[in-house]
């Protein structure tokens, strides 16, 4: 079960399959460089392997083990839902959900930012609702780091 919601993760953090949608002003502070001034990112950024960490907020699914992830291979049985880009394209909010082979699914939504402009460091927080896994139904929220290896 952790194996399958560990890519979903990976894979809805990086917003890896991609459903192109207009960015929105949603208000929110932008990400900004040690200096103050605003990062500017490209979608393309965010790329290549990343060793994936996982710190839980809440929830009943336990702790998720940290991992590695390839940001550049969309995981299969996964679509998204809904996808925004917006601070310079540096700042994500997604909604992914993806079938398990148990017949079960998974839905995360996620909100990360580059803090990095290359997009070698991206933090966030996600969000998912587990269903008929082997392991039942489970919920959690979750800080997310992923660091480009």
């Amino acid at each position: 079960m952790k194996g399958h919601i560990l890519a979903l993760l990976a894979s809805a953090l990086l917003g890896a399959c991609t459903v192109e949608t207009a960015p929105k002003n949603d208000g929110s502070k932008p990400s900004t460089t040690a200096s103050g001034t605003a990062l500017v990112c490209e979608k393309t950024d965010r790329r290549g392997t990343y060793m994936m960490t996982y710190t839980t907020v809440s929830g009943n699914c336990g702790e998720l083990p940290s991992g590695l992830a390839n940001f550049d291979t969309p995981q299969p049985n996964c679509t998204t839902k809904s996808e925004i880009w917006s601070e310079n394209d540096c700042k994500v909010d997604d909604v992914s959900e993806c079938t398990i082979d148990t017949g079960g699914k998974v839905e995360a939504t996620t909100v990360s930012r580059q803090t990095i402009e290359d997009g070698s460091r991206i933090e966030g927080t996600m969000t998912f609702n587990a269903t008929n896994t082997r392991a039942g139904n489970c919920f959690g929220t979750y800080k997310v780091t992923a660091v480009r290896q």
